[in-house]
């Protein structure tokens, strides 16, 4: 019975100083750690380029809009096109009425061509046309059950440029 007491104790004492196994717990604890603060990031860059793509989307639209502002439909479809993301989960909306007029200290005018025009009184210059368009689409994030993101987030960018 000595003999086996002896014999445990020293297979306990050479548990205990054994370290040969600790590298690879430390190594599965780092890569675990290291996935956790690499998944939001990931997610976090896939949001950003949902609303990179949506700013380009804007801005060839309102290239277009340059050209002709009254052709609302064909805008549309440009920044559809434009947008990279499926044609279907971007939505684009115009200010009501499409466009508006402002004096250049920001209070509402009249435009050039509408019923009771006239010049601004702040500079008697004539009021700008301007037009506001946004555009919204649903980001579904890779990871939706980390914290930071819900599934089927909405983003939206918006655009306001003078047309005539």
């Amino acid at each position: 019975m000595r003999g086996i007491g002896k014999n445990m104790a020293a297979l306990w004492r050479r548990w205990l100083v054994d370290r040969s196994g600790s590298i690879a717990v430390e190594g599965a604890f780092a890569i675990i750690l290291l996935l956790a603060m690499l998944l939001p990031l990931i997610d976090f860059g896939g949001y950003i380029g949902t609303k990179l793509e949506l700013k380009q989307g804007l801005r060839a639209g309102g290239q277009y809009a340059l050209d002709d502002y009254t052709d609302t439909t064909t805008i549309e479809t440009v920044i559809k096109n434009a947008a990279s993301l499926s044609s279907g989960s971007v939505t684009v909306t115009f200010q009501t009425p499409a466009t508006y007029c402002l004096c250049n200290d920001g209070s509402a005018g009249t435009c050039i061509g509408d019923p009771g025009f006239q010049v601004c009184s702040f500079d008697s210059v004539p009021a700008g046309r301007y037009m506001t368009i946004q555009a919204s689409a649903t980001y579904d994030p890779l990871f939706p059950f980390l914290a930071w993101f819900q599934s089927n987030m909405t983003v939206t960018e918006q655009l306001t440029l003078r047309v005539q």
